[in-house]
């Protein structure tokens, strides 16, 4: 049964005090992200998601990427809070440095210098945008949330100063009368706009294992997948905690690229439900095939050794 959920709106500022009011908000931001940060304690690596190995025996948890507004320093701040649901919106942001300003030279990662994810907290309206900077440590990304309700936004990106690629997270609400959805359940096939994407494989908790996608255009495989802006996100369902996963296979250059079978090593911190959401470029045209994926708990050893397509845990 759908359960409905009132989303309150407080009254919108104009545009001049908002322009005015930037870097007030980034200010706040920041003070609030240093107690934050003290309260849970320092980040490290999320158990088998940045290389697709299970985590060593005995090494301490730590929190999985985008469950926090501010890591290593660097701090996520927004313009607004509040989205109206069905009208296009310029979202801005910023992610202010170690130093205290907002951060505009960035590392390129996966084809970007930065990502912005997008969606409902119950994991549907999923958008995966390329924001454009807009100046001053600003960037911009154009979009619209199709329904009342709260919105995750995780920002994917590698300051030059910064050791590794970070994901923060945010939530934004569209005020109105929403209606949550509920999950899906796990299917091996996902189809989108004329294509079929077939699912092989299965995920346990801490255990590194393939995934494959096999994907096809009206019954016939795809050969000429497009590497330009094409990937795997995988959110855990409740926290929507973002997996980094790895490529197994790598997309070509051009639209000569490969197909069918996209695969991708992915380890999940926990057991439970995660929803997956494959992107893929063909002729180009970006497209989305969603799963939903459990992850079962995996036991701590097998006398017959690790499965197929499995790494093996740890013993240091």
């Amino acid at each position: 049964m759908s359960e409905r959920i009132r989303v309150f709106s407080a009254a919108k500022p104009s545009a001049a005090i908002k322009v005015g009011a930037f870097v007030l908000v980034l200010t706040a931001v920041f003070t609030s992200s240093f107690w934050t940060g003290r309260t849970v304690g320092p980040i490290g690596r999320v158990a088998g998601t940045y290389d697709g190995d299970p985590a060593p025996a005995g090494s301490a948890p730590s929190i999985p990427s985008g469950l926090q507004i501010s890591e290593d320093g660097y701090t996520l701040a927004r313009t607004m809070s509040e989205i109206t649901p069905g009208e296009r919106t310029d979202f801005r942001f910023a992610m202010i440095g170690p130093d205290g300003r907002p951060v505009s030279r960035y590392s390129p990662v996966d084809g970007a210098r930065l990502h912005l994810l997008v969606l409902r907290r119950d994991l549907t309206g999923f958008q995966h945008l390329y924001p454009a900077y807009a100046g001053g440590g600003q960037w911009s990304a154009k979009l619209t949330l199709a329904e009342a309700g709260t919105y995750r936004f995780l920002v994917h990106a590698r300051p030059e100063a910064a050791a590794r690629p970070l994901t923060l997270g945010t939530d934004v609400f569209a005020p109105g009368t929403a209606r949550a959805h509920p999950l899906p359940r796990p299917e091996p096939v996902a189809r989108v706009a004329g294509y079929e994407v077939r699912l092989t494989g299965s995920m346990a908790a801490g255990r590194a294992r393939t995934l494959t996608f096999s994907i096809s255009e009206h019954g016939r495989p795809v050969t000429g997948l497009q590497r330009h802006r094409g990937g795997l996100a995988v959110l855990r369902a409740g926290d929507l905690a973002l997996l980094r996963t790895r490529r197994g296979q790598a997309l070509g250059e051009d639209r000569g690229g490969t197909g069918p079978d996209l695969r991708f090593r992915i380890a999940p911190p926990s057991p439970g439900a995660y929803r997956v959401y494959l992107e893929f470029r063909h002729r180009d045209v970006n497209r989305t095939a969603e799963f939903t994926i459990p992850a079962e708990q995996a036991a701590s050893s097998s006398p017959d050794g690790p499965l197929p397509g499995e790494d093996a845990p740890h013993d240091h």
